[in-house]
Formats: C-alpha cells, sequence, structure tokens
C-alpha cells in the first residue's frame, strides 16, 4: 500500500473506520459483504479514483481475521487485498509517521532559532 503524504488523514481515517466496520460486523453476526468505504482522486496515478472497500467474509479465511480492506484504482479489474493484521501494522507505522514529522518539524524549528541567534 502506498500514498502521499497529503492522503495520510484519509488513509488513517479509514483505517480507524475499518475497525470500527469490523467490531460492529463481528458483534452483530452479519452476513457476508462488500461495502466501498472511500473513494478519492489518486494524484499520483494520473487522478485515477482510488476505492478502499471494506470486506466481510467473501474472501474468508483472511489471514488472522474474517475482513479486510480491498484497495482498487479506476480502471484495475483485481485490486490489492489487505487483512486485518496488515491494516493494524499499517496504522502504527502512519502513527510512528506523525511522530518523526512532528520531531523533524520541531528540528527545523530550533536550527531556525539558533540561526537567528548568530546573524
Amino acid at each position: 500500500m502506498e500514498f502521499p503524504y497529503s492522503d495520510e488523514t484519509i488513509v488513517r481515517s479509514n483505517f480507524d473506520k475499518f475497525f470500527k466496520w469490523d467490531a460492529i460486523a463481528e458483534s452483530k453476526n452479519a452476513e457476508p459483504f462488500i461495502k466501498t468505504m472511500a473513494e478519492w482522486p489518486d494524484f499520483q496515478h494520473t487522478n485515477q479514483l482510488r476505492k478502499f472497500k471494506f470486506d466481510w467474509m467473501t474472501h474468508v479465511p483472511f489471514e488472522g481475521g474474517l475482513s479486510g480492506i480491498m484497495e482498487y484504482r479506476e480502471g484495475d479489474i483485481l485490486g490489492d487485498e489487505f487483512t486485518k493484521a496488515d491494516i493494524d501494522h499499517f496504522r502504527s507505522l502512519i502513527q510512528d509517521l506523525q511522530w518523526s514529522k512532528r520531531q523533524l518539524a520541531d528540528k527545523i524549528r530550533h536550527t531556525a532559532q539558533q540561526d537567528a541567534l548568530f546573524k
């Protein structure tokens, strides 16, 4: 799975939505289904429409659970499939990315302040 930094918020919110839908489907013993979670233009790939679809038990067994995300770009016949464990791992990487971005911003700000002292 890849995405530009500008899509980070979209992807994170869809991962959160995935875990919410997964919990609901499991608690309600839902019948198998696939539902589109989100669609947005993917500017890295000539503005193709990118889709995340929630899959509950239609491709059983997903490793590590009954659900997963299928990712498609406009025109794809087959998309990529990600398990619940994959999504949990990606979500933790996004959190690490947020921490790294804050650290970088702090260092840049500190360097600018230091440079201003020695003009």
